[in-house]
C-alpha cells in the first residue's frame, strides 16, 4: 500500500471510531422521556383576561373569565389540557360555558381544568359547566384550592381528581357516568369535598386511596396515603362497586351525611381494620363492609 492509501486508511479508520463514540455517548447521556399520557409539544401560550378557546395557560394572579364554549379542537396546553393554572391566586369564572375533550378518543386524554402544582389559594367557579371528555374533568395538583359549581360527566379515569394536594375544597358539583371515578383522592389531608354527588360511575362515586382501579388491599406505595379529608352531604348512588370506597392507608377521614344506594359491591366501604381512625355517622345507605361504619 502506497503513503497516500496508508494516510486515507487511517482517515477512514479515524472517522469511524469517532462516529461510533457519539453514537455511544448519545445513547449513554439520553434522557427518558417524562411526559405524560396526553401531553402535546404545543408551546405555551398564555391567557388573556377573556378566554375564548382551549390551549392556555394562566401565568399570572388575578381575575380570569370564559367567554365563549370550549373544545379541545382550538388547541392544547403542553400538558395537553384545555386550561392549565400555573399562577397562585387566580379566580377563574367559567360563567357556565362547556369545556369539551375529544369525545372520540379512546382512552380519553388531557384534563379540562388543571391546577398544577406550585399553585395554590385559586378560586374555580363552574356557573354548571359541563367538563366531559377528558381523562380528568378537573385535576388539583396545588394546595388550598377551591372549585365549585361544575358538571364532571362522561370523563374518563374521574370527573374529579385531586392529586396529593392538600386543604382543597371541592364543593357543590356532580360528577357522573365517568369510566373510572366520579371523584378520586389520591393522597393529600385536610381536603373537603362535599354538597355534590357522584352517580353511575364506573367503580366507585367517590375513592380516597392510589390504586387506579380502586381499592386493592394494599396501602399507597410511592404516594403518602389519604389522611384527614372531610367527605360529607355527598350522594352516590349506582356506581359499579362502590358509593364511596377507603383503601387501606386512608385514615382520619370524617364521612357523614352520605346518601348511598344501589352500589354493586358496598355503598360504604372501608378497607382498613375496624375502620382504623376513620369516623363514619349519620350516613343513609343500605349495604357496607364493616360494622364501624355508620
Amino acid at each position: 500500500m502506497n503513503g497516500y492509501a496508508k494516510v486515507r486508511s487511517r482517515l477512514a479508520t479515524a472517522g469511524l471510531v469517532v462516529s461510533t463514540i457519539i453514537a455511544v455517548a448519545a445513547i449513554f447521556f439520553a434522557r427518558p422521556s417524562t411526559a405524560r399520557a396526553g401531553e402535546s409539544a404545543a408551546a405555551l401560550v398564555k391567557c388573556g383576561s377573556s378566554i375564548t378557546s382551549c390551549g392556555c395557560t394562566i401565568t399570572k394572579k388575578g381575575y380570569y373569565e370564559v367567554d365563549a364554549a370550549l373544545d379541545y379542537t382550538q388547541g392544547l396546553t403542553p400538558k395537553g389540557d384545555c386550561i392549565d393554572i400555573k399562577a397562585s391566586k387566580v379566580i377563574l369564572n367559567l360563567l357556565g360555558y362547556n369545556v369539551y375533550g375529544n369525545d372520540s378518543a379512546s382512552p380519553y386524554v388531557g384534563v379540562g381544568v388543571r391546577v398544577l402544582k406550585g399553585s395554590n389559594k385559586n378560586f374555580i367557579e363552574g356557573r354548571g359547566s359541563n367538563i366531559r371528555y377528558w381523562n380528568y374533568g378537573i385535576e388539583v395538583d396545588g394546595n388550598s384550592n377551591i372549585a365549585e359549581s361544575m358538571r364532571t360527566s362522561y370523563n374518563g379515569q374521574a370527573g374529579v381528581f385531586v392529586n396529593n394536594s392538600n386543604n382543597n375544597n371541592i364543593n357543590d358539583f356532580s360528577s357522573d357516568n365517568n369510566t373510572t371515578f366520579g371523584v378520586w383522592l389520591r393522597g393529600g389531608k385536610g381536603n373537603q369535598v362535599n354538597c355534590s354527588e357522584s352517580n353511575n360511575n364506573g367503580v366507585a362515586g367517590v375513592y380516597l386511596g392510589c390504586s387506579a382501579s380502586g381499592p386493592s388491599g394494599a396501602a399507597c406505595k410511592g404516594t403518602p396515603n389519604p389522611k384527614n379529608n372531610k367527605i360529607f352531604d355527598h350522594s352516590a348512588e349506582s356506581n359499579g362497586s362502590y358509593g364511596i370506597a377507603l383503601s387501606k392507608g386512608a385514615t382520619g377521614t370524617i364521612l357523614t351525611d352520605l346518601a348511598a344506594g344501589s352500589n354493586s359491591t358496598d355503598d360504604l366501604f372501608d378497607e382498613n381494620s375496624s375502620c382504623d381512625n376513620n369516623t363514619w355517622f349519620a350516613n343513609d345507605y343500605s349495604t357496607a363492609n364493616q360494622g364501624c361504619i355508620n
